[in-house]
């Protein structure tokens, strides 16, 4: 049972702790019925009793791995824990490192910049935040124990306090679902170029403009859905800017296992899918 627990194998452990066990009732089944017999002839004596001590000798060479296998197995957490320390100050070192550039950005957005100069920093400001938040949220939480409904919607009211001026609803109906780190990182970036153009260009002329940010998971797939009410993906003035984000966008989705639809017909609507993690 020590062996099956530590080393995780049930099968194996039991197939070959029943050939032995087995083994030892054979040789012990026939030393009894030669004692019983009063009969000992040395041709079979000897074997059999050579039989029997390399049986106690496999049996007790086996219960010995038992504390060989309760090193091994505190070595690897004592490596899996090295790992994830590495993990951790590597997420940390980055986010220094992306904290220090935001604050330079920040810096020169203070300056003497204004007009577009000021506009395109501050969106290279939220496109650094949204990798930000993610390794903020990797090296406090580790790799696994991400929040994907914390993340969007951290992510989702920071571009929300930067372009929004009291007039725009936004609405989040994000589940608590896993995802993979990876495509927790491009959600982030797309999340980040849709709200962005959402703000910028959709509602000029809407009355009671509101912007819906959900998830759903279908057919082991998980699906971000950004929709606004303004006036469609056709947004006069927004051909060359907002298409840098709708290229990024387009980009992401072109990674393996990714797909990506838009409708501007009644505002507009971004989804991407992408495969959803499996509980095992």
């Amino acid at each position: 049972m020590v062996l099956i627990k530590t080393s995780g194998f049930f099968k194996p452990w039991l197939l070959i702790a029943s050939a032995i066990a087995l083994m030892s009732v054979r040789r012990i089944v026939s030393l009894i019925q030669m004692l019983k017999s009063g009969v000992f002839p040395p041709e079979a004596l000897e074997p059999e009793l050579i039989a029997l001590i390399i049986t106690v000798l496999m049996l007790s060479g086996l219960l010995l791995f038992g504390p060989a296998f309760e090193i091994i197995k505190r070595q690897r957490e004592q490596e899996v824990q090295e790992k994830n320390y590495l993990l951790r100050e590597s997420h940390h070192r980055i986010k220094n490192d992306l904290q220090i550039l935001k604050s330079l950005i920040n810096l020169q957005m203070n300056s003497s910049l204004s007009g577009d100069s000021a506009k395109l920093l501050r969106e290279i400001d939220l496109r650094i935040s949204s990798f930000l938040l993610l390794h903020e949220y990797m090296y406090r939480d580790g790799v696994f124990g991400i929040s994907f409904r914390d993340y969007i919607r951290r992510l989702a009211d920071s571009i929300h306090a930067a372009f929004d001026d009291g007039r725009v609803a936004l609405s989040l109906n994000i589940s608590d679902t896993g995802v993979e780190r990876k495509n927790l990182l491009y959600c982030g970036i797309i999340l980040n170029e849709a709200l962005t153009n959402a703000y910028k260009y959709a509602f000029g002329q809407t009355e009671s403009p509101r912007i819906i940010v959900s998830d759903r998971v279908e057919n082991g797939r998980h699906y971000l859905t950004i929709t606004d009410n303004g006036c469609g993906f056709e947004t006069p003035g927004a051909s060359s800017e907002s298409s840098y984000g709708l290229s990024l966008i387009q980009g992401i989705a072109g990674s393996e296992g990714w797909d990506f639809r838009i409708d501007g017909s009644d505002g507009t609507t971004v989804e991407v899918s992408f495969p959803a993690v499996v509980d095992v």
